[in-house]
């Protein structure tokens, strides 16, 4: 039987409409985003950091990555210059002078905040990051198809990719001991903490103790929970410097005029990266003021 062009594209149109009528909802991009009631947090007071990076040892050794003995650790030469987190080390502590007592410097672990509305988990067009039901922020190397979209949204310049290699580059990050937490125990930083900095628990407790703490030290701390409310609730600092509150303010009610508070973009995140790159990495006014902070990473 002969049929004329015409028919057959006739004929193909409807197989093609009726084909993606079939699958038009089976296609899903949207990113995995679980906002439990229940999740867990990690409430960080650097106020009693005394800088011993035995946070970091753990980490490399609960991920397999290669890592020197403890004692190495002891060294301090590492505080002279700011760190961030890379492929080989999921977490980094860094160091500030204390105005207020040059013997006691402030110490500040850097990591993974896993945010309430992750802008790594908006800016990746595959869905390879998820916010979990636990609270962690995780990646699947697997969807993974080496954008590095999340590098550019993360604002604490968290996500690190190993340019290293020349096969199978990942981009790595602090996964809240993801592994660990579902086994039932504790991430390996706050497990190894001899100061007890860390506190693991449900955000909402977390919270809690983060204003007891504040009300039973009025003097240690600022009356602010950072992070409970800003960007949907992120890891949160309390910061007793009033310059450092001045700051924070200004840069709060500048960032809420321009994006929506319970959403995360890549313009959000592009805001956010250019106010704390200074602060969390060069940090020139760490070293002149005094910093006490608690950080509830939710």
């Amino acid at each position: 039987m002969s049929q004329s062009r015409r028919d057959f594209l006739k004929t193909m149109g409807v197989i093609g409409a009726g084909v993606t009528g079939l699958n038009s909802g089976t296609a899903q991009a949207a990113p995995r985003n679980i906002l439990s009631d229940n999740r867990m947090g990690v409430l960080v007071d650097t106020t009693v950091c005394i800088g011993c990076r035995r946070c970091e040892y753990a980490c490399k050794k609960a991920h397999g990555l290669p890592t020197e003995a403890m004692d190495d650790y002891n060294d301090r030469s590492v505080f002279e210059q700011r760190r961030r987190p890379t492929p080989g080390a999921l977490t980094v502590v860094n160091e500030y002078e204390n105005s207020s007592d040059n013997e006691l410097p402030i110490n500040v672990k850097v990591q993974c905040m896993h945010c309430d509305y992750p802008a790594c988990v908006s800016a990746c067009i595959v869905g390879a990051f998820s916010k979990e039901e636990n609270g962690s922020v995780i990646w699947d190397p697997g969807k993974c198809i080496g954008c590095r979209y999340c590098l550019v949204a993360c604002p604490f310049q968290v996500p690190s990719f190993e340019y290293q290699k020349a096969l199978q580059p990942e981009v790595r990050k602090c996964d809240f001991c993801f592994e660990r937490t579902q086994a039932g125990k504790i991430p390996a930083c706050v497990e190894i903490c001899p100061m007890e900095v860390m506190t693991y628990g449900k955000r909402f407790e977390l919270v809690e103790l983060a204003h007891k703490r504040i009300r039973d030290n009025p003097d240690r701390y600022i009356d602010h929970v950072f992070g409970e409310h800003e960007v949907g609730g992120p890891p949160g600092c309390i910061w007793p410097a009033r310059i450092f509150q001045s700051w924070i303010s200004r840069s709060w009610a500048w960032i809420r005029r321009r994006v929506h508070p319970n959403r995360s973009n890549m313009r959000f995140s592009n805001i956010l990266f250019r106010q704390y790159r200074s602060l969390l990495f060069s940090g020139p006014s760490c070293g002149r003021v005094k910093i006490k902070r608690i950080r509830i990473r939710s």
